[in-house]
């Protein structure tokens, strides 16, 4: 993808910010699939600073996982910021920035909106 950006190694590092939070989003938004197929996305880092026990995983609605949901949604977001400072600084190639809002930015960002207001 950087290669079809035509990224520099100064503008592929200011394009891996939008790559990790599409995979924030995509972690999130996949959560209830990845779960019932065994998979687990939380660092055990993560299980363990927001008290997560392996029976806590079969919801989204356990305190810990909450808890965890709602900080990969404001790391999401505060990604998105890190971005759209990018693109002020003019880091981030023209393609990308017209390319991104139509695949990541807009719906990972109302999704991690969502979860913050939902208190998910």
């Amino acid at each position: 993808l950087l290669k079809v950006f035509g990224a520099t190694q100064e503008k592929g590092e200011a394009l891996s910010v939008i790559g990790k939070m599409a995979l924030t989003y995509y972690t999130l938004r996949d959560f209830d699939i990845d779960i019932s197929k065994g998979l687990v996305n939380i660092p055990l880092e993560a299980m363990q600073q927001y008290d997560i026990d392996q029976k806590d995983l079969t919801s989204t609605e356990t305190s810990g996982v909450k808890l965890w949901f709602r900080a990969q949604a404001r790391f999401g977001l505060n990604l998105l910021e890190q971005h759209r400072k990018n693109i002020k600084k003019g880091t981030v190639p023209l393609l990308a920035r017209v390319a991104a809002p139509l695949m990541y930015i807009r719906s990972a960002q109302a999704y991690f909106e969502v979860i913050l207001a939902d208190n998910k």
